[in-house]
């Protein structure tokens, strides 16, 4: 070994043994958060997560009636939705709007199934699973409701 070579072997060693020279990498300081514990950048992505399914419900019955797309999906976009708005909601009052609006929009998508089912469009399946989500909303507004 050359000399250059063992003074770089040295050099490796007491850096193990005694702890590496090199500066430390600074860590990052904690995120700010408001009262429910959430980030800025959570909450953002929340409202984003809002209106992508705002969107993506636009239309979507009208693919639901010509048979493009399942009214099984179009619900669960539903469900999803208003889970999303709940979790974004900062108080009782906004969480009591949110569920009363999903159960009002449960109805309204209740009534069109059975009438699309009505014309033999979808099955008695799809008006069933609408029923049970539109019953559960409404157990979830009940229970916010209560003191």
């Amino acid at each position: 070994m050359s000399r250059t070579e063992l003074a770089v072997v040295g050099s490796c060693v007491t850096a193990i043994f005694i702890g590496a020279a090199l500066p430390v990498a600074a860590h990052a300081a904690p995120a700010l958060k408001d009262p429910k514990g959430e980030t800025r950048q959570s909450r953002e992505l929340k409202v984003q997560r809002v209106k992508a399914l705002r969107t993506q419900l636009q239309g979507a019955f009208e693919r639901v009636k010509i048979g493009k797309d399942s009214a099984i999906d179009y619900l669960q976009t539903i469900r999803d939705l208003y889970e999303a708005e709940v979790a974004l909601a900062d108080t009782r009052e906004a969480k009591l709007a949110v569920m009363a609006n999903a159960c009002q929009m449960l109805f309204v998508w209740d009534e069109q199934l059975t009438q699309l089912q009505q014309a033999g469009l979808i099955t008695f399946e799809s008006v069933r699973r609408t029923r049970d989500a539109r019953a559960s909303a409404e157990i979830e507004l009940a229970k916010l409701q209560s003191p």
